[in-house]
């Protein structure tokens, strides 16, 4: 999945955000903090924005899930359905308090 112009896979994402950060290596600990990043502002600006025009008013985790549309997620976030499901479920997984 390519996020903020960086691919990542999926599968080693999840491992990784699953095991403590103190058993990790440096370089993944360092990957992982920026697929959060990607996560957070791809999310942030980028989806949860597409279905709220007035950026400054937020829109609860539960609105933006309802409102995904196929054609506004290709057309405004160039991402797929499954993509942006994707990163819907790592930002709540990671950022769960502050996206509510």
């Amino acid at each position: 999945m390519v996020i903020g112009g960086r691919k990542y896979d999926v599968q080693r994402m999840n491992v990784l955000s699953n095991v403590s950060v103190d058993k990790l290596k440096r370089s993944e600990q360092e990957e992982l903090m920026q697929f959060k990043a990607d996560i957070y502002q791809t999310y942030v600006m980028i989806i949860r924005n597409v279905h709220n025009p007035q950026a400054c008013r937020k829109m609860s985790l539960a609105a933006v899930k309802a409102g995904l549309h196929d054609e506004w997620l290709q057309t405004y976030c160039n991402l797929s359905r499954e993509e942006a499901e994707k990163v819907i479920h790592f930002a709540e997984m990671f950022f769960k308090k502050s996206i509510q």
